[in-house]
């Protein structure tokens, strides 16, 4: 698991519990601030003055917002340092080889995912013609920060300029809906079991939070039905707090 959750991140995150929903509170509380930060050129990571701002603390995640992997230039920023890029043939080819890379194919387009460490790459002879490339990308990006207690805001508009720092929020969605009992064990305590029939827990979740009548994907069940507790967390949502999540809120529900 500690590998699965060191530097990546979900959009979407659905939790259900069985008649619960108090827990949802204390899932609120871990939530932040995020933010989109508009015209922002790549090569503006590399400067020493981000890297003392904002790398050596260890605590930024970036990613680019409204682009398109299959075909637009990506770009992802891990607490670790690592820039990584979703790239067409024609920029990959423009720079420099000796980089981690991998490539995959889409209906009628090539992608490059190209890995760089700003802290490793500030040393190399190339690194001005790198720089040069990167300035010529401009992205929106959005930026979180781990930190809690930190004054992030003010500091992503001391760097960037107030004019291209925009506050944004999760969607944090809770509903309890009323469910058939006999699904509930035979398919949501079933896979929390076994990791097994995930189709399943989807298909459920869809009906329950569309208001969709369970007969069109479910047969045989009994009317004998129980309180859930749905919640719904969209947004930029490092997988840190899906962990933390797991560990300290949900889990103990699990031993009752």
């Amino acid at each position: 698991m500690s590998n699965l959750f060191k530097d990546s991140f979900c959009y979407q995150v659905d939790i259900i519990v069985p008649n619960k929903e108090r827990v949802f509170d204390q899932i609120r509380s871990l939530f932040n601030k995020y933010y989109l930060l508009t015209k922002i050129n790549l090569s503006e990571l590399l400067t020493d003055h981000f890297v003392e701002k904002f790398l050596n603390k260890e605590d930024l995640y970036l990613f680019s917002s409204n682009t398109k992997l299959d075909c637009d230039t990506c770009a992802c920023l891990t607490p670790s340092g690592s820039l990584i890029l979703s790239v067409s043939e024609s920029l990959n080819q423009r720079i420099p080889i000796n980089f981690s890379r991998k490539s995959s194919k889409f209906t009628g387009y090539e992608k490059y995912e190209i890995e760089i460490s700003i802290k490793d790459v500030r040393k190399r002879k190339d690194f001005d013609f790198l720089k040069s490339i990167l300035e010529q990308i401009q992205l929106s990006l959005y930026a979180y920060c781990t930190t809690r207690n930190r004054d992030f805001e003010n500091d992503l508009r001391e760097f960037f300029g107030s004019k291209r720092v925009h506050t944004c929020l999760n969607r944090i969605d809770c509903r309890v809906k009323y469910c058939p009992t006999e699904l509930i064990e035979k398919i949501l305590f079933k896979c929390v079991t076994n990791g097994q029939d995930w189709t399943n827990v989807e298909n459920l979740l869809g009906c329950l939070t569309n208001s969709i009548d369970l007969v069109k994907y479910f047969k045989n069940f009994g009317i004998e039905e129980e309180k859930i507790s749905i919640l719904r967390i969209k947004g930029f949502i490092p997988n840190q707090i899906v962990k933390e999540i797991i560990q300290c809120h949900l889990k103990l529900l699990l031993l009752f």
